[in-house]
């Protein structure tokens, strides 16, 4: 969502300012903090080669504390992962051949590593170069993550301000909707800002409780996606809990939140934010669009740099401008650069990111079918 809102008109003849609410754009929040925050570049990995002897390696993550490690072939290069379970009573390493499932992009948002993390032990982190870093669950228990979940839901407690702005006549109206004792608090609050000389209406006093309280009893909950108030408190309450714990930087996410549960509240927060934007996640724009296409045709150099070419008329299935966009490649979904590449004298093709190992399942002198889905653009044989 995306919104400037009068948040108070000082009343009066001199009054000749607004206070301006700025609702940043889910797309925006959501895509801030990346998977590049969260990696363990390469250079710095303890990593496990696949000729060492299994009692050897054990001892190694054993030593470190890990669960699991790249896995280095005899020159160097990752072949895929070790997990110390599978070194216990084996007779020769055992590693987790590198695939497409173990591979995610630098760039993609970190609710798209919470999502595959709850099956995967370790992902590793392709960019334009090829393989830079990877990242395990423990690494959900930095910083980055946190500072995510609480940009999720500070966008949440903003936009449900916004919403009731939009709906009360008067903001004060709001008030009666919640409890005696809270409001008293809040107009505690209210009073001490305007003491400060703070420019701002009552429902800045309101705290993420008595928002989740206004929105559920002013049915404002439908804008969210919420029909009924017993499914909106069901939604909101581990929000509420999840909110007070994102505000100790010292205590560990993992550990007292699950993977499983953290990608639920992720998938919860994005819900709702979605349901409240009038175009929500649209990739296209509004102007002519066409179902399906082609790409140029492979050459080397693709395959070598690790990009697609999209032809001018196919261009309509994508922004119109630089971005981030979703993508199916050959059966394997992650999140790629786009640039269409509209020059000011001269038009090129446009080029998805999709990245050195991945375009290595492509073949030279090949045409991709480009089909949109969605939010989605598929690329096929």
């Amino acid at each position: 969502m995306y919104e400037l809102s009068n948040v108070g008109t000082p009343e009066g003849p001199d009054s000749d300012r607004n206070t301006v609410q700025v609702v940043l754009p889910l797309d925006q929040v959501a895509r801030s903090i990346t998977v590049r925050h969260l990696m363990t570049p390469l250079a710095r990995a303890i990593s496990v080669d696949t000729s060492a002897s299994p009692v050897v390696a054990y001892r190694l993550l054993t030593q470190h504390h890990f669960d699991q490690a790249p896995a280095l072939d005899d020159e160097g290069a990752v072949v895929g992962l070790v997990t110390r379970t599978s070194l216990r009573a084996a007779r020769k390493v055992r590693v987790t051949p590198l695939g497409s499932e173990l591979l995610i992009d630098e760039g993609s948002p970190v609710g798209s590593a919470l999502a595959r993390l709850v099956s995967k032990p370790m992902l590793f982190v392709v960019s334009q170069t090829g393989l830079v870093g990877f990242v395990t669950p423990s690494d959900l228990n930095k910083h980055p993550v946190r500072v995510h979940f609480y940009l999720l839901i500070a966008d949440l407690e903003m936009t449900m301000a916004a919403a009731a702005r939009g709906y009360f006549q008067d903001p004060a109206d709001a008030l009666p909707l919640v409890s005696d004792a809270r409001r008293r608090n809040v107009l505690r609050r209210y009073e001490g800002s305007k003491t400060l000389n703070v420019d701002a209406d009552v429902l800045t006093a309101l705290e993420f409780p008595d928002l989740v309280t206004v929105m559920m009893k002013s049915g404002l909950r439908e804008r969210f996606g919420y029909t009924s108030g017993s499914s909106w408190n069901e939604a909101t309450q581990p929000i509420k809990a999840f909110r007070d714990f994102v505000m100790h930087p010292t205590s560990e996410l993992l550990g007292t939140w699950s993977i499983s549960q953290l990608t639920q509240l992720e998938s919860v927060l994005r819900r709702m934010l979605g349901e409240s934007e009038p175009d929500r996640g649209a990739l296209v724009p509004d102007r002519a669009a066409t179902p399906q296409g082609y790409s140029q045709r492979i050459t080397a150099n693709d395959i070598r740099v690790g990009q697609v070419r999209i032809p001018r008329d196919a261009k309509a299935l994508f922004p119109a401008h630089r971005t981030r966009i979703e993508v199916d490649f050959l059966g394997h979904p992650l999140e790629c650069r786009w640039d269409p590449r509209y020059g000011p004298r001269q038009e090129r093709s446009g080029v998805i990111g999709v990245g050195r190992a991945l375009m290595r399942l492509a073949r030279e002198d090949e045409i991709l079918f480009l089909d949109r889905q969605a939010a989605t653009v598929r690329l096929s044989q």
